[in-house]
C-alpha cells in the first residue's frame, strides 16, 4: 500500500511539474502587448519594452480616451495643422527579437481632418532599412515592399481594422493580412521578400515607425500592438489571459484527480509543496504576460 501511495505521490508531483513547464512556456508565446490602458491620457505612451519618440510637427500624438477598440484608451495622432515636413512617431523595441508576428488595430477619421496616407513601417537595426510598410489613406489600406503593392483593400471612415504581418527570418520573407473588426479577411499578400533583404543585420524587428505625410492634416488612431515570438495568431490582443485561465484550469483538474485517487491522508508537507508550486506557477505566468 505504501509503495502504491508513493507512486501516486510521484505521479502527482510529475503532473504538477509538467503543468509548471507548460504554464511558463505557453504564457510566454505572446512576448509583448500594448493596449495603452495603463497610460496617462494626453501624455506620450510609455512601457519598459520600447522607447517612444516623435518629431516636432505633431500638435497631438498621445494616449487618448477619445476613441478605442478595446478597453477605454488608444494612441492618437491628431494634427489639424498642415505639417511643413513629414512627421513620425517611433516605438523602438527593447530588446529586439526576430519576432514571428506583429499586429495592430487602426482607425482613420477623414471627417475631422484630411488624413492622407499614414505609413506604418516595420524597420530593422538602427532604423536604416524598412522591412515592409502599411500605407493607409482615406479609403484604402495596402501593404508594400520593393515590388510595390502586395495587398489592397477599401476601408471605411471611422471604422476599426486589424493588420498583421508574419515574418520568416530564414528566407527573409513576410506575409501580411488585413481584417475587418469581425475578423473577416479583407485581403492577404502571401509570402514576399522583405524590402531590404540584401542589407546587413536584417535579422530582427527594432522599430515600429508611424509616418505622416507632408502638407496634410492627420487623424489616425492605433489600439493594441501585439508582438509574437512563437507564431500563434491571436484574434484579439490580450488573449494571454485566456491561456492563463486554460493552463490553471488544466492544472487544477490534474491535481483534483490525483488527490481523489490517493489511498492515504494528505501529508501537510505535501500540501505545502503543492501550494509553493502553484504560487511559483502563477508568478511565472504573471512575469511573462
Amino acid at each position: 500500500m505504501k509503495i502504491k501511495t508513493k507512486n501516486k505521490l510521484n505521479a502527482g508531483v510529475v503532473l504538477l511539474i509538467l503543468g509548471l513547464i507548460l504554464a511558463s512556456s505557453v504564457s510566454a508565446l505572446i512576448i509583448k502587448t500594448e493596449g495603452f490602458e495603463d497610460e496617462v491620457v494626453d501624455t506620450n505612451p510609455v512601457a519598459d519594452w520600447y522607447t517612444y519618440t516623435e518629431t516636432e510637427p505633431y500638435g497631438y500624438a498621445n494616449v487618448t480616451n477619445e476613441t478605442y477598440k478595446a478597453g477605454l484608451q488608444s494612441y492618437l495622432i491628431n494634427e489639424s495643422l498642415v505639417a511643413v515636413s513629414d512627421g513620425y512617431a517611433d516605438f523602438q523595441l527593447i530588446p529586439q527579437y526576430p519576432y514571428l508576428r506583429f499586429e495592430f488595430w487602426f482607425l482613420i477619421n477623414a471627417t475631422d481632418n484630411e488624413h492622407s496616407n499614414v505609413s506604418v513601417r516595420l524597420m530593422n537595426d538602427e532604423r536604416t532599412d524598412i522591412l515592409c510598410m502599411w500605407n493607409i489613406s482615406n479609403t484604402t489600406c495596402n501593404l508594400n515592399n520593393n515590388d510595390g503593392v502586395l495587398l489592397t483593400a477599401s476601408i471605411v471612415n471611422k471604422t476599426w481594422y486589424r493588420a498583421s504581418v508574419d515574418f520568416n527570418w530564414t528566407d527573409d520573407t513576410f506575409n501580411g493580412t488585413l481584417y475587418d473588426a469581425s475578423g473577416t479577411i479583407l485581403d492577404y499578400s502571401n509570402w514576399n521578400p522583405m524590402v531590404n533583404i540584401s542589407a546587413p543585420n536584417v535579422d530582427e524587428l527594432e522599430y515600429i515607425n508611424i509616418t505622416t505625410t507632408v502638407d496634410k492634416s492627420t487623424w489616425f488612431a492605433v489600439d493594441g500592438f501585439t508582438l509574437n515570438k512563437a507564431g500563434y495568431e491571436d484574434a484579439e490582443y490580450g488573449t494571454s489571459a485566456w491561456w492563463t485561465f486554460l493552463i490553471i484550469t488544466i492544472m487544477i483538474v490534474l491535481l483534483v484527480y490525483w488527490l481523489a485517487t490517493r489511498d492515504a491522508p494528505i501529508d501537510a508537507k505535501v500540501l505545502i509543496g503543492i501550494a509553493i508550486s502553484v504560487i511559483m506557477c502563477l508568478a511565472l505566468i504573471t512575469a511573462s504576460l
